[in-house]
């Protein structure tokens, strides 16, 4: 295989990676990173990517149904204490203890 052959072949699985990088960004995740997966390990990089979760829909579902344990906190139906734990189950502690 000549130069030529290794750089035209390099180029078509570069454009092939594109095709998981897309699909990873359309669901939230690392454009680059499903691209240089998908550039080198194609099937694999496909086969992960439709299993994945879509990240968009995942953090709306989440703050929809925090929204509604929102709304009894202020109707004064849940206390302080459980609202946090609500929280604590939705969102995983670690997800925003960062903010506290």
């Amino acid at each position: 295989m000549d130069v030529v052959e290794f750089m035209a072949t390099l180029f078509a699985c570069a454009l092939l990676g594109l095709l998981p990088g897309f699909i990873a960004k359309s669901k939230g995740r690392s454009f680059f990173g499903f691209w240089i997966l998908g550039t080198f390990l194609f099937v694999l990089a496909v086969a992960i990517v439709i299993r994945l979760e879509n990240r968009k829909e995942l953090n709306m579902r989440q703050k929809n149904e925090y929204g509604d344990y929102q709304k009894l906190y202020k109707e004064r139906k849940i206390t302080r204490k459980q609202l946090k734990d609500k929280k604590d189950e939705i969102f995983g502690k670690k997800f925003y203890d960062w903010q506290q």
